[in-house]
C-alpha cells in the first residue's frame, strides 16, 4: 500500500536553524532550502511513500518597510509555486518601531492546517518540519486521533543541542527524521533572489544633485 505524504515546512524556522546548526556564514542565501527537494527527500526516507504535497509557511516582508526583501520574497515564492505539488501560505510580517520584524500567525496557521487536513483525509502521513515546540500540540492532536503512524516530525541535527525533543501522542512516540549537513547540501537553494530587486532611492545630495 502506498501512503500519501504531505510535508509542512515552517520556513523561517527551518532557515534559521540550518544556519545555526551548520555554522553557515552570514550570506542570507545560506540556509535557504528548496521545498520540493525537502519534500522529496523526506518522503523517500521510507519505502511505499508518495509525496502528494508540500506546504510552505512563511512571513512576507512589507513592500513599504522593506521593498528589497519583499521583491526577493516574491521571486522566491514564485519559483516555489512552479511545482504543482507546492502550496505557499504567506502572512505579512509584523513591523514595530524597534527591533526586527516578526512573523504573526504563522504557527497558528500551520497548526490549524496540520490538524484539519489530517482529519479530512487529505493525506496518510503528515511530516512537520520545524524545531518550534509551540507546534507540538498539533502533532500530538493528530497522533492522538489517528495514531502515531499518521504524523512525523523533521529537524536539523545540531551537535550543540543534542537529540531533538521527544513528542508523545496516542500512547506512542512521534518519529522524528533527523536531517544532517549532507541532507542540507542536497536540498539547499543557492539562488540569490535579491538580485535585480528594486533598491531604495538614494537621498539627494546637499547641492540637489543625484
Amino acid at each position: 500500500m502506498v501512503h500519501r505524504v504531505v510535508v509542512f515546512i515552517d520556513y523561517q524556522n527551518v532557515y534559521r536553524r540550518a544556519r545555526d546548526a551548520f555554522g553557515l556564514d552570514r550570506s542570507y542565501v545560506n540556509g535557504q532550502v528548496d521545498p520540493l527537494a525537502v519534500g522529496s527527500r523526506l518522503s523517500n526516507l521510507t519505502t511505499d511513500h508518495e509525496l502528494v504535497g508540500v506546504r510552505v509557511y512563511r512571513g512576507m516582508p512589507s513592500p513599504k518597510h522593506d521593498p528589497v526583501g519583499h521583491a526577493a520574497a516574491q521571486r522566491q515564492v514564485a519559483r516555489w509555486r512552479e511545482s504543482p505539488l507546492v502550496t505557499v501560505i504567506t502572512r505579512p510580517l509584523n513591523y514595530r518601531a524597534h527591533g526586527a520584524p516578526q512573523e504573526k500567525g504563522i504557527d497558528v496557521q500551520i497548526a490549524v492546517d496540520f490538524v484539519t487536513l489530517a482529519m479530512q483525509g487529505f493525506h496518510d502521513l503528515g511530516i512537520l518540519f520545524t524545531a518550534d515546540s509551540d507546534l507540538d500540540p498539533a502533532a500530538e492532536a493528530v497522533g492522538g486521533m489517528m495514531g502515531t503512524g499518521a504524523v512525523r516530525l523533521a529537524n536539523w541535527w545540531d551537535a550543540r543541542r543534542g537529540a531533538p525533543r521527544t513528542v508523545r501522542a496516542g500512547g506512542g512516540t512521534v518519529y522524528t527524521h533527523i536531517l544532517r549537513r549532507t541532507d542540507y547540501v542536497a536540498v539547499h537553494d543557492p539562488v540569490d533572489y535579491a538580485v535585480g530587486a528594486p533598491r531604495k532611492p538614494r537621498p539627494p545630495r546637499p547641492d540637489g544633485s543625484n
